[in-house]
């Protein structure tokens, strides 16, 4: 069974927030949030909860140095392609300039960086930084 993990990216922080028990750091929690129907990282400022709208789960794959890949990571495999870690149809695929790929046990991959911290690493490649290919 995979385990279950969240991270989150404070773009006002400009923080990775990892939440391996769903309530990480004290004032970050992961909230179902009605109004959209969707799982949100959220931040409690001062007794003000805020969303910081960037919830990203573990695939339950490592990378080649023993790293907890998630999505919206951006990996390189051996034969040196770059993609980007997405879920997309009830499942995690790599996003590639030509392809998308639904095994990511298929691939000895290496976390390069992720879409937020790193989105630089994108440019260039027709993979866009928050969905598919573009």
């Amino acid at each position: 069974m995979r385990e279950i993990k969240f991270r989150g990216y404070d773009k006002e922080t400009g923080k990775m927030i990892y939440t391996p028990d769903g309530h990480g750091e004290r004032e970050y929690y992961i909230m179902w949030t009605s109004q959209t129907g969707t799982w949100s990282m959220c931040r409690n400022n001062n007794g003000k909860i805020e969303d910081i709208d960037n919830l990203m789960q573990y695939t339950g794959v490592k990378d080649v140095d023993g790293k907890d890949i998630y999505e919206g990571d951006i990996v390189k495999t051996r034969a040196g392609e770059t993609a980007k870690v997405q879920f997309s149809r009830a499942k995690f695929e790599l996003s590639f300039e030509d392809r998308t790929i639904g095994n990511l046990l298929a691939y000895r991959l290496k976390i390069i960086g992720n879409i937020y911290e790193t989105p630089e690493i994108l440019k260039g490649l027709n993979v866009n930084s928050k969905g598919g290919l573009s």
